[in-house]
């Protein structure tokens, strides 16, 4: 019974603690530059994603001229990665309003995308 409750005690700490270092991890803003994909074209595009709290950031893309928002909710890894998703503002958006964003910290880019429309992918600092 004491092995039991031992090994729940330690279960609990140890979720607690990368709970703890994911939250710690803090970003303000992202800046980056890349490709973006629609419908088959390719347009070099920038992008900031600024932190509003940890867990929430908003999303502004320029491409071609025009301009993508969308707020996210976002999840960060304990390792610095994170992954944020959201729906776009606008409701003439080309495809699904719905969109992911895969941020790799190690080498410092980020993808954006949902299955069909928009696509990007690029550095950032």
């Amino acid at each position: 019974m004491k092995l039991i409750f031992t090994i729940i005690f330690f279960l609990m700490l140890f979720t607690k603690l990368n709970t703890a270092i994911a939250n710690s991890i803090i970003y303000s803003e992202l800046n980056c530059i890349g490709v973006a994909r629609i419908n088959d074209e390719i347009y070099i595009s920038n992008w900031d994603l600024n932190f509003t709290k940890p867990t929430q950031a908003n999303l502004k893309i320029l491409y071609s001229n025009k301009k993508k928002e969308a707020p996210l909710r976002v999840s960060i890894q304990k390792n610095g990665d994170f992954v944020a998703n959201g729906k776009w503002k606008s409701q003439k958006v080309q495809g699904s309003r719905f969109v992911r964003i895969n941020y790799f910290k190690h080498i410092n880019t980020m993808k954006i995308g949902f299955r069909f429309g928009f696509r990007a992918e690029g550095k950032c600092k």
